[in-house]
Protein backbone atom coordinates (compact mmCIF):
# COMPACT_ATOMS: atom_id res chain seq x y z
CA UNK A 1 0.00 0.00 0.00
CA UNK A 2 1.34 3.45 -0.82
CA UNK A 3 0.27 7.06 -0.73
CA UNK A 4 0.68 8.97 -3.97
CA UNK A 5 1.11 12.70 -3.47
CA UNK A 6 0.00 14.62 -6.56
CA UNK A 7 1.13 18.24 -6.90
CA UNK A 8 0.09 20.88 -9.39
CA UNK A 9 3.65 21.54 -10.53
CA UNK A 10 6.28 19.19 -11.93
CA UNK A 11 8.57 17.00 -9.88
CA UNK A 12 12.27 17.26 -9.19
CA UNK A 13 14.66 14.72 -7.76
CA UNK A 14 15.22 14.88 -4.01
CA UNK A 15 18.92 15.02 -3.21
CA UNK A 16 19.89 13.33 0.05
CA UNK A 17 23.38 14.11 1.26
CA UNK A 18 25.29 11.30 2.93
CA UNK A 19 26.97 12.12 6.22
CA UNK A 20 30.35 10.72 7.10
CA UNK A 21 28.64 8.27 9.46
CA UNK A 22 26.34 6.77 6.83
CA UNK A 23 26.81 3.21 5.63
CA UNK A 24 27.06 3.36 1.85
CA UNK A 25 25.66 0.40 -0.09
CA UNK A 26 26.88 -0.53 -3.56
CA UNK A 27 24.82 -3.01 -5.55
CA UNK A 28 25.91 -4.86 -8.69
CA UNK A 29 25.21 -5.48 -11.43
CA UNK A 30 23.02 -2.46 -12.20
CA UNK A 31 21.01 -4.58 -14.62
CA UNK A 32 21.26 -7.82 -16.53
CA UNK A 33 19.41 -9.75 -19.20
CA UNK A 34 18.68 -13.40 -18.45
CA UNK A 35 16.74 -16.30 -19.91
CA UNK A 36 14.00 -18.19 -18.06
CA UNK A 37 15.42 -20.81 -15.69
CA UNK A 38 18.82 -19.19 -15.26
CA UNK A 39 20.32 -18.43 -11.84
CA UNK A 40 20.83 -14.74 -11.11
CA UNK A 41 23.21 -13.27 -8.52
CA UNK A 42 22.91 -9.73 -7.18
CA UNK A 43 25.67 -8.47 -4.89
CA UNK A 44 25.41 -5.72 -2.26
CA UNK A 45 28.56 -4.39 -0.59
CA UNK A 46 28.48 -2.10 2.47
CA UNK A 47 31.14 0.50 3.28
CA UNK A 48 31.18 -0.76 6.88
CA UNK A 49 29.63 -3.58 8.88
CA UNK A 50 25.85 -3.85 8.82
CA UNK A 51 25.77 -6.32 11.71
CA UNK A 52 23.95 -8.63 9.29
CA UNK A 53 20.97 -6.25 9.29
CA UNK A 54 20.69 -6.36 5.50
CA UNK A 55 17.34 -6.69 3.74
CA UNK A 56 16.53 -7.48 0.09
CA UNK A 57 13.46 -6.10 -1.72
CA UNK A 58 11.83 -6.57 -5.12
CA UNK A 59 9.78 -3.83 -6.70
CA UNK A 60 7.60 -4.33 -9.76
CA UNK A 61 6.23 -1.36 -11.73
CA UNK A 62 3.38 0.40 -9.95
CA UNK A 63 3.74 -1.60 -6.74
CA UNK A 64 5.33 -1.05 -3.35
CA UNK A 65 8.68 -2.74 -2.64
CA UNK A 66 8.25 -6.36 -1.47
CA UNK A 67 10.51 -7.80 1.21
CA UNK A 68 12.31 -10.95 0.01
CA UNK A 69 15.01 -11.65 2.60
CA UNK A 70 15.64 -10.00 5.98
CA UNK A 71 18.40 -10.13 8.58
CA UNK A 72 20.83 -11.33 5.95
CA UNK A 73 19.57 -14.86 5.40
CA UNK A 74 15.92 -15.15 6.50
CA UNK A 75 13.41 -15.53 3.70
CA UNK A 76 10.17 -13.60 4.23
CA UNK A 77 7.05 -15.72 4.66
CA UNK A 78 5.41 -16.50 1.32
CA UNK A 79 8.60 -16.01 -0.72
CA UNK A 80 9.47 -19.04 -2.92
CA UNK A 81 12.36 -21.23 -1.76
CA UNK A 82 14.12 -20.55 -5.07
CA UNK A 83 15.21 -17.21 -3.60
CA UNK A 84 18.04 -17.30 -1.05
CA UNK A 85 20.75 -15.10 0.43
CA UNK A 86 24.31 -15.73 1.53
CA UNK A 87 26.67 -13.48 3.48
CA UNK A 88 30.39 -13.83 2.82
CA UNK A 89 31.96 -14.01 6.28
CA UNK A 90 35.45 -13.45 4.85
CA UNK A 91 34.43 -9.80 4.49
CA UNK A 92 32.94 -9.24 7.99
CA UNK A 93 29.28 -8.70 7.31
CA UNK A 94 29.91 -6.16 4.59
CA UNK A 95 29.00 -8.26 1.56
CA UNK A 96 25.80 -10.09 0.74
CA UNK A 97 24.78 -11.95 -2.39
CA UNK A 98 21.22 -12.65 -3.44
CA UNK A 99 20.75 -15.83 -5.48
CA UNK A 100 17.58 -15.97 -7.51
CA UNK A 101 16.44 -18.75 -9.82
CA UNK A 102 13.96 -16.68 -11.75
CA UNK A 103 11.03 -17.95 -13.71
CA UNK A 104 10.44 -15.16 -16.20
CA UNK A 105 7.38 -14.97 -18.40
CA UNK A 106 7.91 -12.18 -20.93
CA UNK A 107 8.82 -9.69 -18.25
CA UNK A 108 8.86 -9.42 -14.48
CA UNK A 109 6.62 -11.70 -12.49
CA UNK A 110 5.24 -10.03 -9.36
CA UNK A 111 5.65 -11.90 -6.10
CA UNK A 112 2.70 -12.21 -3.74
CA UNK A 113 3.87 -12.06 -0.14
CA UNK A 114 1.53 -13.72 2.31
CA UNK A 115 1.54 -12.23 5.79
CA UNK A 116 1.68 -14.57 8.75
CA UNK A 117 -0.39 -14.02 11.88
CA UNK A 118 2.74 -12.83 13.70
CA UNK A 119 3.47 -10.00 11.27
CA UNK A 120 2.93 -6.39 12.27
CA UNK A 121 0.39 -5.04 9.79
CA UNK A 122 0.68 -1.39 8.76
CA UNK A 123 -2.22 0.69 7.47
CA UNK A 124 -1.46 4.00 5.78
CA UNK A 125 -3.90 6.82 5.00
CA UNK A 126 -4.91 8.59 2.91
CA UNK A 127 -4.21 6.48 -0.16
CA UNK A 128 -3.63 9.59 -2.27
CA UNK A 129 -4.32 13.30 -2.24
CA UNK A 130 -3.92 16.33 -4.48
CA UNK A 131 -2.48 19.46 -2.89
CA UNK A 132 -1.12 22.86 -3.87
CA UNK A 133 2.42 24.06 -3.11
CA UNK A 134 2.67 25.62 0.35
CA UNK A 135 -0.04 23.49 1.95
CA UNK A 136 0.52 21.27 4.98
CA UNK A 137 0.25 17.54 4.22
CA UNK A 138 -0.18 14.79 6.82
CA UNK A 139 0.14 11.05 6.19
CA UNK A 140 -0.73 8.60 8.96
CA UNK A 141 0.52 5.06 9.55
CA UNK A 142 -1.14 2.75 12.07
CA UNK A 143 0.45 -0.52 13.23
CA UNK A 144 -1.51 -3.58 14.37
CA UNK A 145 0.82 -3.89 17.38
CA UNK A 146 3.65 -1.93 18.98
CA UNK A 147 6.62 -1.01 16.81
CA UNK A 148 8.56 0.38 19.83
CA UNK A 149 9.15 3.53 17.80
CA UNK A 150 10.95 1.60 15.04
CA UNK A 151 8.87 3.21 12.31
CA UNK A 152 10.48 4.72 9.22
CA UNK A 153 9.17 6.88 6.37
CA UNK A 154 10.33 6.76 2.74
CA UNK A 155 9.66 8.76 -0.42
CA UNK A 156 9.98 7.17 -3.84
CA UNK A 157 10.02 8.98 -7.15
CA UNK A 158 9.44 7.32 -10.55
CA UNK A 159 12.49 5.36 -11.66
CA UNK A 160 14.34 5.90 -8.38
CA UNK A 161 14.99 3.85 -5.26
CA UNK A 162 13.06 4.76 -2.08
CA UNK A 163 14.72 7.56 -0.07
CA UNK A 164 14.68 7.53 3.73
CA UNK A 165 12.98 10.65 5.13
CA UNK A 166 12.43 9.93 8.83
CA UNK A 167 13.57 7.02 10.99
CA UNK A 168 12.68 5.85 14.50
CA UNK A 169 9.41 7.73 14.27
CA UNK A 170 10.71 11.27 14.65
CA UNK A 171 14.37 11.52 13.53
CA UNK A 172 14.89 13.24 10.19
CA UNK A 173 17.53 11.69 7.93
CA UNK A 174 20.55 13.88 7.19
CA UNK A 175 20.05 16.01 4.09
CA UNK A 176 16.25 15.91 4.27
CA UNK A 177 14.61 19.39 4.29
CA UNK A 178 13.22 20.65 7.59
CA UNK A 179 9.68 20.76 6.24
CA UNK A 180 9.54 16.96 6.74
CA UNK A 181 8.80 15.84 10.29
CA UNK A 182 7.61 12.68 11.99
CA UNK A 183 5.56 12.22 15.14
CA UNK A 184 4.08 9.37 17.14
CA UNK A 185 1.10 9.17 19.44
CA UNK A 186 0.01 6.77 22.13
CA UNK A 187 2.05 4.80 24.64
CA UNK A 188 1.63 1.65 22.53
CA UNK A 189 3.75 3.02 19.65
CA UNK A 190 1.13 2.17 17.04
CA UNK A 191 0.17 5.55 15.55
CA UNK A 192 2.57 7.68 13.51
CA UNK A 193 2.28 10.74 11.29
CA UNK A 194 4.53 12.19 8.60
CA UNK A 195 3.96 15.93 8.12
CA UNK A 196 5.19 18.09 5.25
CA UNK A 197 4.92 21.74 6.31
CA UNK A 198 4.76 23.85 3.18
CA UNK A 199 4.83 21.11 0.57
CA UNK A 200 6.89 21.76 -2.56
CA UNK A 201 6.56 20.50 -6.13
CA UNK A 202 9.62 18.27 -5.71
CA UNK A 203 7.88 16.41 -2.86
CA UNK A 204 5.56 14.59 -5.27
CA UNK A 205 5.93 10.81 -5.21
CA UNK A 206 4.95 7.65 -3.36
CA UNK A 207 5.31 7.61 0.42
CA UNK A 208 5.87 4.44 2.46
CA UNK A 209 6.06 3.61 6.14
CA UNK A 210 8.06 0.59 7.37
CA UNK A 211 8.37 -1.00 10.80
CA UNK A 212 11.64 -2.45 12.05
CA UNK A 213 10.52 -3.66 15.46
CA UNK A 214 10.10 -7.34 14.67
CA UNK A 215 11.02 -9.76 11.92
CA UNK A 216 9.78 -10.03 9.32
CA UNK A 217 9.91 -6.30 8.62
CA UNK A 218 6.70 -5.05 7.00
CA UNK A 219 5.96 -1.93 5.01
CA UNK A 220 2.92 -0.12 3.71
Amino acid sequence: MMMSLILLLGTLGLLVQDSSADIILTQSPKSQSVSPGETVSITCTASSSTGNNLQWYLQTPGEAPKLLVYHGTNRQSGIPVLISDSSLLSEPLTRSTMMMSLILLLGTLGLLVQESSADIILTQSPKSQSVSPGEVVSISCTASSSTSDYLHWYLQKPGEAPKLLVYSGTTRQSGIPGRFSGSGSGSSYTHYTLTISGVQAEDAGDYYCQQGQSFPFTQC
